[in-house]
């Protein structure tokens, strides 16, 4: 909240400014001491190329050893294991037994998922599987 200027205010801002002596700006100066900028070892590293190169060289040999443990130099996606190609070789020769074109039965044989079955519970309450 802003209050307005009271009497005592006015009087004040309608004084005349003093000009200030000549020599008082040298003066100051003069005792001034201002120390010189420190640099920090953060600031080094961020404009010395040398170090840039280091922090490039050292992120190119973490991703490479990255890459290297990760084994991804072999193939990146593994083949179909020989439950699925044997599901999968299934599914095709219950489509042709059906009557579906062997293309046709061999796409929607690309295209099913094997899920593996779990054990269900008995249908009958009282009745053990063993």
């Amino acid at each position: 909240m802003i209050l307005p200027p009271d009497d005592m205010e006015r009087r004040l801002r309608k004084l005349p400014r003093m000009p200030l002596p000549a020599g008082l700006k040298d003066r100051v100066m003069a005792t001034a001491s201002l120390p010189p900028a420190a640099v920090t070892w953060r600031d080094r590293a961020w404009y010395s190329p040398s170090w840039r190169l280091a922090a490039a060289g050292a992120l190119l040999a973490v991703l490479m050893l990255d890459h290297w443990s990760a084994g991804l130099t072999q193939a990146a996606v593994p083949g179909p294991g020989r439950f699925a190609v044997r599901d999968q070789e299934q599914v095709t020769r219950l489509g042709i037994e059906l009557g579906m074109p062997p293309e046709q039965a061999r796409s929607l044989a690309s295209r099913v998922e094997f899920v593996p079955l779990t054990a269900r519970e008995p249908r009958v309450k009282g009745v053990q599987e063993e």
